[in-house]
């Protein structure tokens, strides 16, 4: 029974008892100037096991210890869940294009930017959030030993809700894009049939060969992976805003009081930026007149909206449910002092 309360809690405080010299006129041991005493030794080895080691000597508050331990592990997994989330977005992407029968929306090289230096580097940067100290005013949360339908249906929708309008938004502008790029593509769609072809979703304008056209075409077909790849890197900034600070509504809390990823989210916009005019130039100076739909436009900056507020509901949301379990925790630990006392 010790065995599993020992293994159920977060931390563990070992104390080492002083040695009964309160009746002595001499110390117990002398301070040994050439090396290591015995009981120094005995010391440092029982204490190898633990990560901090802390004297009699040292002022250091015990509570404040805490506090920074228990703000550093929320950071830590808020930093994990907003990386493991981007990543499966980027995944889940890929195949939502592939059923849908769209061409790759994204190369080799813009997945290795997202997933080895966007969200890295966003993610990172979110534990940096300023110290809480309401943090130690909540409870602990329970390690849970089995999953019900009720809370796989909650957890899907804090998370998977928070990028919905990624997985929905982003395909349906790429969709549009190349939709938009195929009378440029093919040479036989003239501008006086542009109408009648518009309503087909022809997204591929030489089926005959690979990649319907689009391997041969390859300026028009970047620029549609361009455009869905900076979409996503800005969806991703935007979900990241309801990441900074979990605990408060961003108009409780400024999120840009996190200094470093504030910096981060700028470098990473300038460079998507930089990235994307060369990309302009490339198209400029070929042969194709590309023009981007203005509903495309119209959905990829109304989604940056419609993102932010969507998170900020599930949020509060989540908020609501997190002082719904304190409250409950709350009384369950007085129900169990009151049950547990001598008097």
């Amino acid at each position: 029974m010790a065995e599993g309360v020992h293994q159920s809690k977060f931390v563990n405080v070992s104390v080492e008892p002083l040695y009964p010299q309160v009746c002595q006129q001499v110390p117990v041991y002398m301070q040994c100037h050439d090396g290591i005493a015995p009981v120094q030794l005995s010391q440092r080895l029982n204490s190898l096991p633990c990560s901090v080691s802390i004297t009699r000597q040292r002022p250091i508050s015990l509570f404040h210890l805490i506090m920074h331990a228990r703000h550093f592990m929320q950071c830590l997994w808020n930093c994990v869940q907003f990386w493991v989330c981007g990543m499966v977005t980027v995944s889940m992407l890929q195949v939502v294009t592939t059923l849908i029968m769209l061409p790759p929306i994204f190369t080799i090289g813009h997945v290795m930017w997202i997933c080895c230096i966007v969200l890295p580097l966003v993610s990172l940067t979110l534990g940096h959030a300023p110290l809480n100290p309401q943090v130690m005013q909540r409870p602990a949360y329970k390690v849970q030993s089995s999953l019900s339908i009720e809370v796989s249906a909650f957890v899907l929708w804090c998370y998977g809700g928070r990028f919905l309008l990624t997985l929905l938004v982003v395909p349906m502008v790429y969709a549009l894009v190349l939709h938009s790029f195929c009378a440029d593509v093919n040479p036989w769609v003239q501008p006086s049939n542009r109408t009648l072809h518009s309503k087909l979703v022809t997204l591929y304008p030489v089926p005959g060969e690979a990649w319907g056209g689009w391997e041969q075409h390859h300026i028009p077909y970047g620029t549609a992976q361009v455009i869905a790849e900076t979409l996503l890197v800005a969806h991703l900034i935007a979900v990241s805003v309801g990441f900074v600070h979990r605990e408060y509504l961003c108009w409780r809390r400024n999120p840009l009081r996190n200094r470093n990823w504030l910096v981060a989210c700028s470098i990473i916009s300038f460079l998507q930026f930089l990235y994307v005019m060369y990309n302009i130039a490339v198209e400029e100076s070929s042969i194709y007149e590309l023009s981007i739909p203005w509903i495309a436009l119209t959905l990829a900056i109304s989604s940056l909206v419609l993102i932010l507020i969507l998170n900020e509901i599930i949020k509060w949301q989540e908020i609501k449910a997190n002082m719904r379990y304190e409250k409950r925790a709350r009384l369950d630990f007085g129900t169990k002092l009151g049950m547990n006392s001598p008097f």
